[in-house]
């Protein structure tokens, strides 16, 4: 998986807003809102953990099953893929 977008992220209460440009310092493209699990996914994935890890480090972190956890980033990521932020 490999980042696509150019985009920073600003907290705001719980939320987390991301905020894409078509280049570094460019015009703003898109703004997202991602709850704080999506947020914490986009974190982990951003920093160079695979899909596998941060399914792992979600299931540890909230105390479910490893399926469970698999399947609610592999939903988050694709929702990130359609919005443009990364290719999978």
């Amino acid at each position: 998986m490999r980042f696509k977008a150019n985009f920073e992220t600003r907290n705001v209460g719980d939320d987390t807003l991301v905020v894409l440009s078509e280049q570094a310092g460019g015009n703003v493209e898109k703004i997202l809102k991602l709850n704080k699990t999506a947020s914490e996914i986009l974190d982990m994935v951003h920093s160079g953990m695979s899909e596998q890890e941060t399914a792992e480090a979600m299931a540890k972190k909230y105390t479910i099953g490893w399926e469970k956890a698999a399947s609610d980033v592999q939903k988050v990521l694709t929702q990130l893929a359609k919005q443009g932020i990364l290719e999978l």
